[in-house]
């Protein structure tokens, strides 16, 4: 499907050569377009947009926004794709904004926030967020942390959202009022939580290298020990020992795995290519395979059937975007008009 938008000419006066190299946003309501360039572009169309619109980010980088509408937004990819031949769309640090931005998006609406393919270079805090998906998403920074809050008496909100295929290179915050979030497929370095708050909160075929375990329900996950697991619900996960601290409870569920050996040598028998649980911290390019089990270590089957970890599942782990649509600017027509093209690259 292709739809196109003609400009008025005065838009064109504004495109030079320079933006055909510059980052850009595209903001669609119903069938108008309108069309935002440079750093400050996705922060001028969601200033714009209203609940229900769709965002579109090209590749590049474009600073943050505190995010306070439910709109879609769709960026070209957490990492460079060399099938499709493009670069990732970040989100990084706004001057205005310090180093984070807070999402507080009220759930009396029809619609959810619903937001692919971006990496947030940045630090993202969530004040009110329901029913909110994130799909192969990658958050270099901590995700949630109250101590970025620009208001500190501020209650931490998030109920009902879903992440596939996203990834946390640094501490995962849960709060008290954090409750029935799912993460589907997701690698997640550390999952902090306060007050036994993760009792409500699930996770299927994620590798996590960094939690205390003490609630929360995990489906054919990989993961890390450093402590005891006491309290949460385990179903057919495999077990690493990062050292020798660390063993399954008589409360844990039944059929769960323990990797063989200790440390590095455990992480070795388990991954085709991650040797230890530091290699994801702060890591910028990850590839499919990093994550992908031994030969020995795919033996582990999880609940469904399949394999243990990111690679198994109904969604195995890919940065490759489903449901992109570039936005290019494609020149100006006979009569000086600007086309602006909405494309779907996986069709």
């Amino acid at each position: 499907m292709k739809r196109t938008l003609v400009l008025t000419f005065l838009a064109l006066l504004g495109f030079t050569a320079a933006h055909a190299q510059q980052q850009f946003a595209t903001l669609q309501h119903g069938d108008n377009i309108s069309v935002f360039y440079g750093y400050s572009a996705f922060v001028e169309a969601h200033a714009a947009a209203v609940n229900g619109d769709i965002i579109t980010l090209s590749p590049g980088s474009f600073y943050n926004d505190h995010i306070t509408k439910a709109v879609t937004i769709r960026g070209a990819g957490m990492r460079r794709d060399t099938v499709a031949n493009t670069f990732p769309t970040k989100i990084i640090d706004n001057p205005n904004n310090y180093d984070y931005f807070t999402i507080n998006v009220d759930d009396n609406t029809a619609h959810i926030l619903d937001i692919e393919g971006i990496y947030f270079d940045t630090y993202p805090f969530y004040e009110y967020l329901k029913n909110a998906r994130f799909n192969k998403c990658q958050m270099a920074k901590e995700f949630g942390n109250d101590y970025y809050a620009y208001d500190y008496t501020q209650q931490q909100v998030m109920n009902g959202c879903v992440f596939s295929n996203c990834i946390f290179n640094e501490n995962l915050y849960i709060y008290p009022d954090c409750s029935l979030n799912t993460f589907v497929n997701c690698v997640i370095s550390s999952i902090e939580s306060t007050d036994n708050s993760d009792n409500n909160n699930t996770y299927v075929h994620c590798v996590i290298t960094g939690a205390d375990y003490n609630n929360g329900t995990y489906y054919s996950c990989v993961n890390v020990l450093y402590d005891d697991v006491e309290g949460a619900s385990c179903y057919n996960c495999l077990f690493v020992k990062n050292s020798n601290y660390g063993d399954l409870s008589a409360e844990t569920s039944a059929n769960n795995y323990l990797a063989p050996n200790v440390g590095d040598a455990a992480f070795s028998s388990v991954f085709a290519t991650l040797q230890n649980s530091n290699q994801i911290h702060g890591m910028t390019t990850l590839s499919t395979e990093m994550f992908e089990l031994t030969e020995a270590a795919s033996a582990y089957i999880g609940h469904d059937g399949t394999q243990v970890g990111v690679h198994g599942g109904l969604f195995p782990f890919n940065p490759r975007v489903s449901t992109y649509r570039v936005s290019v600017p494609q020149g100006s027509t006979s009569e000086g008009n600007l086309e602006v093209g909405i494309q779907n690259v996986n069709e």
